[in-house]
């Protein structure tokens, strides 16, 4: 088993995993099956009469793709090689131990959301889902009927995944739309926040 089986091999899962306007990013080796074994994690050097390869296709659709270079060319730029955005966030937060044991990076945008799972040193799984930080603040903005640029202040200040005691007895001022007084009313802040679906609302006097 030499350097160009394992290319064309590579070749061939990225030929039969081809959808029409879909183009292949990433083809990783997740494993291969050399004859009957299994668990193969480098096969070169091997004999056999039969390779089988586990791969994981990374795709994307080819009209974003030719926009997308036909963007950086206007700024005078060239695209060296193509990496997808979960795959890179894995490879820019991870280390090797946490490859292979197992982790899940999510990496939420403005517009939305990646997941990259990573096992035994490969990546596994990708996904993204059309929800962002727009969302959160938009969602804050409606919910507590405050400026945009206020619930963009509230999130970034104060938002967070996990509670805290202090969450309970902290009050956050919160402007009203329309509202020019200075005086506001006060929140809460797991009434907001996703530490809890409690809260109240003190009013203003």
């Amino acid at each position: 088993m030499t350097e160009a089986d394992l290319r064309a091999i590579m070749n061939e899962g990225r030929r039969r995993g081809a959808e029409d306007g879909r183009e292949t990013v990433h083809a990783f080796p997740l494993g291969f099956t050399v004859d009957a074994t299994p668990g193969a994690n480098d096969p070169r050097g091997m004999i056999c009469d039969t390779l089988t390869a586990r791969l994981h296709l990374v795709d994307a659709a080819q009209a974003s793709l030719r926009n997308l270079g036909a963007c950086l060319m206007r700024c005078d730029l060239e695209v060296e090689e193509l990496v997808s955005a979960p795959f890179a966030a894995g490879l820019a937060t991870l280390v090797e131990d946490e490859k292979h044991l197992g982790a899940t990076v999510i990496d939420m945008g403005g517009g939305t959301t990646s997941f990259a799972v990573f096992a035994e040193g490969h990546l596994l799984h990708t996904a993204q889902l059309p929800v962002g930080g727009w969302h959160v603040t938009n969602d804050l903005a409606r919910l507590l009927s405050t400026p945009v640029a206020h619930a963009e202040r509230l999130k970034t200040l104060h938002g967070g995944v996990l509670g805290s005691p202090e969450d309970e007895r902290e009050w956050l001022p919160v402007p009203l739309v329309g509202r020019k007084t200075t005086r506001s009313p006060a929140f809460r802040a797991p009434w907001w926040s996703g530490s809890s679906a409690r809260g109240s609302r003190k009013p203003s006097s």
